[in-house]
């Protein structure tokens, strides 16, 4: 049996293979989306990916337990329409509220 040994990638090349920007991933970071020791390894500034099923199977795990807790919440809320006669110069006609 062969030992798998996963790649180590760095932000934009794990970016790259998940088809995102690096802006999304150093966001995902920051909201604490990916953790450190589960799905990053973090030595210095340097953050490393160890990329392979594992990693994938962390992150689809995570990803379908915060899409579990996440309730979306449509709330309605009745707009008052206010209505402002708009004068562009002192020669304006008069506005017809009738309409």
């Amino acid at each position: 049996m062969t030992q798998y040994s996963p790649e180590l990638l760095s932000i934009d090349e794990f970016a790259q293979r998940m088809g995102m920007s690096s802006t999304t991933v150093k966001d995902w970071k920051k909201k604490g989306w990916l953790k450190p020791g589960r799905h990053y390894t973090q030595i210095g500034r340097k953050v490393w990916f160890e990329w392979g099923p594992e990693l994938i199977g962390k992150l689809a795990e995570d990803s379908a337990q915060r899409a579990a807790q996440d309730e979306v919440r449509v709330e309605i809320k009745p707009v008052a329409k206010t209505i402002k006669p708009r004068i562009t110069n002192k020669k304006s006609t008069a506005l017809n509220w009738d309409c």
